[in-house]
């Protein structure tokens, strides 16, 4: 029997955000959201790399080669994460910005329609992430996204 255009349900399509820095635990968020695919339709996977604003420090580069260098620094620390994400078949996008962590990674979140947020923790403990203030404490306190920590 075939439905009317009326009576197809929508499928929750989820669009998640993971901020990737080439580390195990931001390679453990990309896992996890892999995981996470068995159990929610994900329509969308924006990989994110956030690089310092190196203009400060290397004055003695042009601003062309500047950005050239935080190109190639994002796109090594995405590699993996590309692999990974491409072997599952999973439509994706890649950023890479410059700036602070916690509030770019917010922004793009607003930016993109996130639905989501997969990123690693360094795993410091309470008084460790008061004292030091982790990306990830960070971010949760910008975001009203809910937001999967994974160590």
């Amino acid at each position: 029997m075939r439905r009317s255009d009326d009576e197809i349900e929508e499928v929750d399509v989820r669009k998640v955000l993971i901020p990737v820095d080439g580390s195990p635990q931001s390679a453990r968020a990309v896992e996890t959201m892999l995981d996470f695919v068995q159990y929610e339709q994900i329509g969308q996977v924006c990989l994110l790399n956030v690089q310092p604003d190196l203009r400060p420090g290397y004055r003695s580069l042009s601003a062309l080669e500047i950005d050239k260098l935080t190109q190639q620094q994002g796109e090594r620390a995405l590699y993996d994460a590309v692999r990974r994400v491409e072997a599952a078949g999973l439509p994706f996008d890649t950023r890479i910005e410059t700036g602070a962590p916690a509030p770019t990674i917010a922004r793009v979140a607003e930016e993109i329609g996130a639905d989501q947020i997969f990123m690693g923790s360094q795993g410091h403990g309470a008084i460790a992430a008061f004292v030091l203030g982790s990306v990830a404490v960070k971010t949760l306190s910008l975001t009203t996204l809910p937001v999967t920590l994974v160590r």
